[in-house]
């Protein structure tokens, strides 16, 4: 479910959906910075200039295909849904929230109302804030 939102010179997309990409994410070791692997001298920057290919790009590319099969697989059996308010053009903000798939409709409009008002803090019921960004 998608709405649309005047406010002022902004116009806000408010769209709820069940599942979501999950992040890239780079698996870089959070180790001591003491020892042969982390230390300041041109062996541990060769090593690690090695091991950087893997920690930022392969095993990403392992990981993302399971994580998203689990995603796609628990948006099938839950009953959640998300719920994200995002003005277009500049500056680029994303506001979450998670609800139920009985109250999706209700919440998208609740949002979709407040923003249009132009209220501070949008707080809809029977949903839960998750954060922007």
């Amino acid at each position: 479910m998608t709405r649309q939102v005047e406010r002022g010179s902004r116009t806000w997309i408010v769209r709820s959906y069940r599942f979501s990409w999950p992040p890239w994410r780079a698996f870089w070791p959070e180790a001591e910075t003491d020892g042969l692997f982390w230390s300041t001298s041109l062996t541990g920057f060769l090593i690690n200039l090695v091991f950087a290919p893997f920690t930022l790009l392969v095993i990403p590319l392992l990981v993302f295909p399971i994580e998203a099969a689990g995603r796609g697989v628990f948006a099938l059996a839950s009953n959640r849904r998300q719920v994200d308010a995002a003005p277009e053009g500049e500056p680029p903000i994303l506001l979450r929230w998670v609800t139920d798939a009985a109250h999706e409709e209700a919440v998208v409009e609740q949002i979709a109302h407040q923003l249009a008002l132009g209220y501070p803090k949008i707080e809809p019921h029977r949903a839960r804030f998750l954060g922007f960004s």
